[in-house]
């Protein structure tokens, strides 16, 4: 099932295996193989959702942010900021939802406003 996601996402005719090396759409892909809780809780729908996460990893990925030389957008920034908040939301909410994760995220702003 993972080789047929995979397949779907990269298009490359990767061998029916699992990753050596499990990085972030991997990951994701996993996630929907087992048809974890994660993905739906972080409104990552299908492998549409993972194809759209893929292309905010890879703009994160090709800009100086990361590993690339390429500049970023105001609108990228927003939208890998936004979708950061949305995976620690839904994790929040899966692991301790007795717990509110923006009082712990409001313990840490000032770092921001230093």
């Amino acid at each position: 099932r993972y080789a047929t996601a995979a397949n779907t996402m990269f298009a490359s005719g990767r061998l029916p295996a699992l990753p050596w090396k499990v990085a972030l759409v991997d990951a994701m892909i996993l996630l929907h193989v087992v048809a974890d809780d994660m993905l739906p809780a972080a409104r990552i729908n299908g492998l549409a959702g993972v194809g759209h996460v893929r292309g905010l990893v890879d703009a994160r990925n090709r800009s100086v942010l990361a590993h690339g030389v390429e500049s970023v957008t105001r609108q990228q920034c927003d939208d890998l900021r936004a979708r950061a908040l949305c995976n620690l939301h839904a994790f929040w909410r899966l692991h301790q939802p007795d717990q509110n994760v923006d009082d712990r995220i409001e313990t840490l702003r000032f770092v921001a406003e230093a």
